[in-house]
């Protein structure tokens, strides 16, 4: 064969590749549900270390280049070049879940950009290690911390689930601690191998890690409770240090998996309390239709104590519930700002925040509602009314009506005058201002909703919210002026 007709193959191969995402071979832009943001990243962040890599590109930690102070993010960067069909549809896939997630117990996805050659994935970090890491050096870890580390990711899975999402690899590689002391806080990650599903339709896809994966994965037909046989799984293997099959290679753990029980030695066991016990082997039931939902989990007695630790109304602050109460900023642009704003912020600046987020949603969906609401502001002793919560929700909540999600939460919820100020804002509006013209235009607008994976609005909606921005004037574009005022700050 020539050459000529081998890169005519060659090149016929990639067209039908890059057609798959509606990718234009001239531009390789990459699109999802929501989108991209067509630039060089290096424009915009500076990298630093290589913090890992894998199959499909490296991650390197980086900040935003002119702003202060220099908060870290982990990149994900992912190679254009040699990428096989699945491995578009994976990146695909994982940017669109990742996009929709927002909640306390899983890693925050911030943007996306597109460049000829890199598609970047924007992340937060975790600086701590990973619960595998911590059994490494414990060798077993204590009932009550392995307690609260499981009632964090179930919470996570919870919300997953409810929104119809399965996590598939439950391991505790995939569970970080927030802070370098590695206590505390634990983060969800790598949804690489997640995916939508609905009740209808069993997923089938062979995958996830051995030691955890649950007989019916192996089996080629499962539902969202894998996830519960690998919380299981991930609890015994914390409680004891071994996990629940082992073998000298993947096939024999397999094996033993299909066709044998878990068993519970005493002398492994000897120092678990029979709530963890019961709670284990309720999850690692071979059977998924007598196996608990992750509801049915959260609400095991094992947990007691600690959901009576999380939802303790000493932990609902007066001064945040009344910084929701006050919160008036309902244009959209200004809720844009103040998000690019809670992203500057250090972790530890937030956890106290999160906590009073955990405690006030006791049904663990993710979302405040109105009786949650209501219920925590008369605990903490502050008069309100239906009607004034009704309001409150109205004020806050952008994306689903009659609730509050966690991002529009810490937004609602930050002291504004501490959190807010004409420097940080200047720094917020330079950041949507891509083009670096002195003005927030419709096509930045479009930029800034790529950027985060969100869908683009239409002209007309994009529109609205110049007009809003800038009280009524029939303008393409909000200048410096106008986007300080829109918080009462002068030039």
């Amino acid at each position: 064969m020539n050459k000529d007709k081998m890169n005519f193959i060659e090149s016929e191969k990639a067209e039908k590749k890059l057609q798959k995402l509606n990718i234009n071979k001239d531009e390789l832009e990459v699109h999802t549900e929501g989108g991209s943001l067509w630039k060089d990243i290096r424009s915009i962040y500076k990298f630093k270390d290589v913090i890992g890599g894998g199959h499909f590109g490296t991650v390197r930690l980086g900040y935003k280049k002119n702003v202060e102070p220099k908060k870290l993010y982990a990149i994900k960067s992912i190679s254009k070049k040699n990428i096989t069909d699945k491995d578009l549809d994976e990146m695909v896939k994982e940017v669109e879940i990742l996009s929709t997630l927002d909640h306390p117990n899983i890693i925050k996805f911030l943007e996306t950009y597109n460049d000829e050659y890199y598609f970047h994935i924007v992340m937060e970090v975790a600086k701590g290690k990973d619960v595998f890491d911590k059994i490494i050096e414990e060798g077993n870890l204590t009932e009550n911390t392995v307690a609260h580390i499981a009632f964090k990711v179930v919470s996570a899975l919870l919300y997953c689930h409810k929104k119809g999402i399965c996590h598939r690899d439950i391991k505790p590689e995939n569970i970080l601690f927030e802070h370098e002391s590695n206590e505390g806080e634990i983060k969800l990650i790598d949804f690489g191998l997640s995916r939508k599903y609905n009740a209808q339709e069993k997923m089938n896809t062979v995958l996830g890690t051995p030691y955890y994966v649950a007989p019916e994965v192996l089996q080629g037909s499962y539902d969202e409770k894998c996830d519960i046989w690998s919380v299981g799984a991930f609890i015994y293997i914390m409680l004891c240090g071994e996990p629940p099959f082992n073998g000298k290679n993947n096939n024999a753990i397999f094996k033993r998996i299909l066709n044998e029980e878990v068993t519970y030695p005493s002398e492994k066991f000897k120092n678990a309390s029979d709530e963890v016990m019961d709670l284990m082997k309720k999850c690692l039931v071979k059977n998924p239709q007598k196996r608990l939902s992750a509801e049915e989990v959260i609400n095991h007695k094992w947990f007691a104590s600690v959901y009576n630790e999380v939802h303790n109304k000493n932990k609902l602050d007066p001064n945040i519930l009344t910084n929701l109460k006050e919160f008036s900023f309902s244009d959209k642009i200004q809720k844009m700002a103040l998000k690019f704003l809670i992203n500057q912020m250090e972790e530890k600046e937030l956890d106290h925040l999160r906590e009073v987020f955990q405690a006030i949603d006791i049904d663990h969906t993710g979302a405040i509602n109105r009786d949650e609401l209501l219920e925590c502001f008369k605990k903490a002793g502050i008069k309100t009314n239906s009607d004034e919560v009704d309001k409150m929700i109205k004020r806050i909540q952008d994306s689903q009506p009659g609730k509050i999600i966690y991002s529009e939460f810490l937004i609602a919820a930050m002291d504004i005058k501490k959190n807010v100020d004409k420097e940080k804002l200047i720094s917020a509006f330079s950041y949507f201002d891509v083009d670096k013209t002195g003005l927030i235009s419709t096509e930045d607008i479009e930029n800034a909703f790529l950027r985060s994976g969100k869908k683009i609005l239409d002209s007309e909606e994009i529109k609205s919210i110049i007009v809003e921005a800038t009280k009524g004037k029939e303008t393409t574009s909000i200048s410096l002026d106008e986007f300080l005022n829109m918080f009462g700050i002068k030039q």
